[in-house]
């Protein structure tokens, strides 16, 4: 049986008097929906002790990019049922999830992001990230009810208990990768004004933590700095073709000073 029908069957087995699967089971699972059409996911196993928010699952056209961890072009914040247990859209505009989950999972993935989804395994509701929509998200703090009309014309709900087959038709089809483009340059390029040392200081501190990782956290794989493979220690042990598209030593002492 393929991953999505095992996902839908063991979701219509759920409840008080059926069986019981943890968050981050049912997470993978359906993780594993996205990858049966031919996405590359990402899934958020951190330990109660980390603090940092992320998605719960990140979903990738481009393999390269999602080994990176870098922009993903679907993001989903998942739910027990009992977290959320009336509409998914109010639940989404409300205060909580609008801002501490939609504003900032989506805005980390801005240049690439087509699509959000929350669910609670049982009912799914997929938000499409418009040029509309985009654009109002490129403000320092969108507030829902700003954003509430272009949320509205741009969301698809399913219930899996009811009409399972419609969610697996839009799934396949609407998130294949050969459907999900990405959107245009013009729309993707995400630029904000830095006027303050404050924020110098915060982008300074993002632009490292993309580059290096989080400062007091395990070494990153996601880390751009990880995404290099020489064996070298130094730049005079670099292959010739290599080093001389390189400043030299005596450049780089220079340029320090």
């Amino acid at each position: 049986m393929a991953a999505i029908d095992r996902f839908c069957d063991l979701v219509e087995r759920l409840g008080p008097e059926g069986i019981s699967r943890g968050e981050n089971d049912l997470s993978a699972r359906l993780a594993r929906c996205f990858e049966q059409i031919g996405l590359h996911t990402i899934i958020d196993t951190s330990s109660g002790s980390d603090n940092r928010r992320r998605p719960d699952i990140v979903g990738y056209i481009d393999e390269g990019t999602s080994d990176l961890g870098g922009f993903g072009e679907l993001v989903v914040e998942s739910k027990r049922p009992s977290e959320v247990p009336g509409d998914l859209l109010e639940a989404l505009l409300g205060t909580s999830l609008w801002s501490e989950k939609f504003v900032p999972y989506v805005k980390a993935h801005l240049p690439s992001i087509r699509y959000f989804c929350l669910t609670t395994f049982e009912h799914h509701l997929y938000v499409e990230i418009t040029p509309e929509l985009r654009a109002l998200l490129t403000e320092l703090e969108p507030t829902a009810s700003h954003c509430e009309a272009s949320v509205r014309e741009s969301c698809q709900a399913f219930n899996l208990l009811e009409r399972k087959d419609e969610w697996i038709g839009w799934l396949t089809s609407t998130l294949s990768p050969v459907n999900l483009d990405p959107p245009i340059f013009s729309e993707a390029v995400d630029l904000f004004a830095v006027e303050t040392a404050e924020e110098l200081e915060g982008f300074a501190d993002q632009l490292a933590t993309l580059v290096a990782g989080e400062i007091g956290t395990p070494e990153s794989h996601f880390a751009l700095v990880n995404s290099v493979r020489i064996n070298a220690s130094t730049l005079d042990d670099l292959p010739t073709d290599v080093a001389a598209s390189c400043p030299s030593s005596d450049n780089l002492r220079h340029m320090a000073v």
